[in-house]
């Protein structure tokens, strides 16, 4: 009569920490790296862990070993899994991984999380996340995808992102309500959550990943105080990308083009994604107007590929406003109408100053331009 052959996968508790621990919570599945804590959509809590071992401890499997001298539930015989790579090693496709594979693949994650929990707090940063209803499209955005943006920059998520930004809105942005709504949600979020990190975070660095009606990307960037080190990501349309393109790439210098009647309601006519002709502006605002204008030789929604052309728009828009506040002075309310960029929206808040500049009446493209915001200097 055969022996029968007794099999154990105890693995003690003390073995069960180490394991989690040089795993960094995470599957240990090369390419991977899915997050064993917490859901990557909902960010539920929750617990998707399994244990395998690399030497097997069932008979029946090609990687199972009968040498009493293999401590099989130690260890180093042990790797961390998510639901799916485990019965991807132990059932669908389980010659394909050896022994040898699953620890190279082992080691390299487990050097990684010990090169990446080394790092110091100066390349930590705290990722910002604003998504809100355009039109009829509910814009999203997975943190894996910031994240990997972020690597390749050596940053590093300080946590989960701080998330504004209300989520399956039913409100259209063509009711009035929306803009009070997603306002006034806007606000009280940056608040409660951003400050509060700000406050209390020895990590001062944030980054900025926002999909939004122009208006609101604006009043966000006003929201955004000078002590802050910001640094705001645009979605580009090709390649399909957060990740900043080439400085390489040619680009000719922001243009301002002045009003011949300066006497007017003085106007601002943001043309750089595409042109906004004067006509469209006159079909909503009534009386003698001076429209400023800021554009580029050949507007289109894929000119700013990177940061450096975002710091000219920057320097090109200081210089505007102060112009505008020269010839309109400091009481005027300046109407604004843009057809830019996400990432120019936000930085045009953050270059307004509330103390200097004038006032903002901001409008947005909806079948023609309809007012939406007002932004008052303090």
């Amino acid at each position: 009569m055969a022996k029968k052959v007794t099999i154990s996968r105890y693995v003690s508790d003390k073995t069960k920490l180490q394991l989690w621990v040089k795993a960094g919570g995470r599957c240990q599945f090369k390419g991977c790296n899915e997050n064993l804590l917490k859901d990557d959509l909902s960010y539920a809590d929750i617990n998707n862990a399994h244990i395998a071992h690399i030497i097997d401890v069932n008979e029946k499997t090609h990687r199972y070993s009968d040498d009493p001298n293999i401590e099989k539930n130690e260890l180093p015989n042990l790797m961390l899994l998510c639901q799916k790579h485990h019965r991807l090693i132990d059932n669908e496709e389980e010659k394909e991984y050896t022994i040898e594979k699953l620890t190279e693949y082992k080691k390299e994650h487990e050097t990684r999380v010990l090169n990446l929990t080394s790092i110091k707090e100066n390349v930590k940063t705290n990722v910002l996340f604003y998504l809100s209803r355009i039109g009829r499209f509910q814009p999203s955005l997975g943190f894996n995808e910031a994240k990997e943006v972020l690597t390749n920059k050596s940053l590093f998520p300080n946590s989960d992102p701080i998330e504004m930004g209300i989520k399956n809105s039913t409100i259209q942005d063509d009711d009035p309500l929306y803009w009070i709504v997603e306002e006034r949600n806007l606000v009280e979020s940056f608040q409660t959550k951003v400050l509060r990190v700000f406050e209390n975070s020895t990590v001062k660095h944030f980054s900025c990943f926002a999909l939004a009606p122009q208006p609101l990307l604006i009043r966000l960037g006003t929201l955004i105080p000078d002590l802050y080190t910001v640094d705001v990501y645009q979605k580009h349309r090709e390649p399909d990308t957060w990740e900043w393109q080439d400085e390489s790439d040619s680009f000719t210098d922001f243009n301002i083009v002045e009003p011949t009647n300066t006497t007017g309601v003085p106007v601002l006519n943001l043309s750089l994604s595409a042109s906004v002709t004067n006509d469209r502006i006159t079909n909503v605002l009534e009386g003698s107007l001076s429209i400023w204008t800021l554009t580029i030789p050949h507007p289109n929604n894929n000119f700013l590929k990177h940061p450096k052309i975002l710091g000219k728009y920057r320097e090109s828009l200081r210089l505007l406003f102060n112009r505008i506040k020269e010839v309109h002075g400091h009481d005027a309310l300046l109407r604004v109408f843009p057809c830019m960029p996400n990432s120019a929206s936000i930085e045009f808040g953050r270059v307004w100053m509330p103390k200097a500049d004038l006032s903002l009446e901001i409008y947005d493209e909806r079948d023609g331009f309809k007012k939406a915001i007002t932004i008052n200097r303090d």
